[in-house]
Formats: structure tokens, C-alpha cells, sequence
């Protein structure tokens, strides 16, 4: 690996408390750059998400890196590490940040763009763990989350495509975005982790299947199916 992975050190003086992160999380806030400095033309995007094994006790992160133009994936790897960190609300990157920048630090070069499973600034203190990923590493990142964390959206548009500002406290966060409303057919997901998107997704189409590679996360997603009442997905272990 010839170039650097880490701009800076993700939790430099962190105490490991919570109260010790969110302190954090102002102050690495206000080294988020909210101006475009994207390469032109975009040659790669690479594409993040973070899975759990082991009932837990494993963080999975995985890196797709495809061609801008084609969207033809180049490359694609998995990183395993010990979950040192539990689930808490608004502090999810000092949870799933270490396996990020480890599958980070597997490509082959660095992409032009990382789009990151979770929150941008859309966040109660704007670093969700896109934003802590991009501080960290210094690439371009932006957040493609499942649900709204904080401030306000309308419902968008009718038509598929449609978008609807995400404002709080009188700033513009992010964009709130409908591509499958109205959309007819079947649904073919990959890698559909605890089922977030499936299950949310499944109104929109007729059948949905999903696959994943991990049994509990395969048990979880079964488990998050019957209490959702969804009763045209199904999940396969691949």
C-alpha cells in the first residue's frame, strides 16, 4: 500500500466514554468540509457497509470500488475485527469506524468518492459516521442512511427519483430521496445484511429476494421479517 489511509489518528484522545465521543464528535465536526472537491472527471466510487458476526462479537466491513462511468465493480474485499464497542444511539463510527478504514486500507488505490452506510451531517452533533470517515481519512465521503436520525423532511415528490430538502435549525443537512415508489416487479438484493433495506423496500415490489453470506445476520433479518409482518420477502444464506 503506497498511499495513506488515515488522514488523522479517528479518536485522537478519546477517552473511551461516551461522554468523552460526543465531546469528540463537536470538535472533529468542525473539520468537516462541506465544499465539493471531487476529482473531475469522477473516476471510482467506493461503496461501504458494516455487517456483525459472531452474535456480535465481529465487525464486518465491506468495500465495493467501481468505475464511475460504467459502474462496473474493480474491486471488492471484507474486513473482520473484534467489536470493541456497543451500540449507542448517535455514536455509531466509534463502533464501526476501525473495520471501515481497515477495508479502506484493502484497496488497491484510493477512491475519488466514499459513499458510506449511515449519516453524513444529517447527525445531532453533524458528524455521523460518513463525516467521521471522511474527516479521518481525508477522502470525499457522503452518508446514504436507511431512516431519518435528526431534523425535518417532507415526504418527496410522487414520482420515483423525486427529493426533499433534510433541514434542522434552519440548515440544509442532506437530501431525502424516494427511487422506488411505483416501481413494479421483483427485487433482487445483495448482501441484505439484518434486512434494513429489504424490509423497508418490500412494499414497493411484488417479491423481494435477498441474500447475505452470515448466519446471524441471516437469523436476525428472518427475526426483524415476522415482526414486521412482511410476507413477501425471503432471505438465502449464500
Amino acid at each position: 500500500m503506497q498511499w495513506q489511509v488515515s488522514r488523522i489518528e479517528p479518536f485522537p484522545g478519546w477517552d473511551g466514554s461516551s461522554a468523552g465521543a460526543r465531546v469528540l464528535q463537536a470538535q472533529l465536526a468542525a473539520q468537516v468540509s462541506l465544499q465539493d472537491q471531487l476529482a473531475t472527471p469522477l473516476r471510482t466510487i467506493a461503496g461501504f457497509d458494516v455487517g456483525f458476526e459472531d452474535h456480535g462479537a465481529t465487525t464486518r466491513a465491506a468495500v465495493v470500488l467501481v468505475d464511475a462511468q460504467t459502474l462496473q465493480p474493480l474491486e471488492s474485499h471484507l474486513a473482520r475485527l473484534p467489536t470493541t464497542m456497543p451500540y449507542v444511539p448517535g455514536l455509531l463510527s466509534f463502533r464501526e469506524l476501525p473495520a471501515l478504514l481497515r477495508a479502506l486500507a484493502m484497496l488497491s488505490r484510493p477512491p475519488d468518492l466514499a459513499m458510506v452506510d449511515g449519516q453524513g451531517i444529517a447527525h445531532p452533533r453533524r458528524l455521523g459516521i460518513a463525516a467521521h470517515f471522511g474527516v479521518a481519512s481525508g477522502l470525499p465521503a457522503l452518508g446514504v442512511a436507511k431512516s431519518l436520525l435528526t431534523g425535518h423532511c417532507d415526504l418527496p415528490g410522487p414520482q420515483p427519483g423525486q427529493a426533499a430538502p433534510i433541514t434542522d435549525r434552519g440548515q440544509m443537512l442532506g437530501w431525502a430521496l424516494d427511487v422506488t415508489r411505483g416501481s413494479e416487479g421483483d427485487l433482487l438484493e445483495l448482501y441484505c445484511g439484518n434486512g434494513n433495506f429489504s424490509i423497508a423496500l418490500a412494499q414497493n415490489f411484488r417479491k423481494v429476494l435477498a441474500t447475505e453470506i452470515a448466519k446471524p445476520s441471516v437469523d436476525s433479518a428472518q427475526f426483524n421479517i415476522a415482526a414486521n409482518g412482511v410476507d413477501n420477502l425471503i432471505i438465502l444464506r449464500m
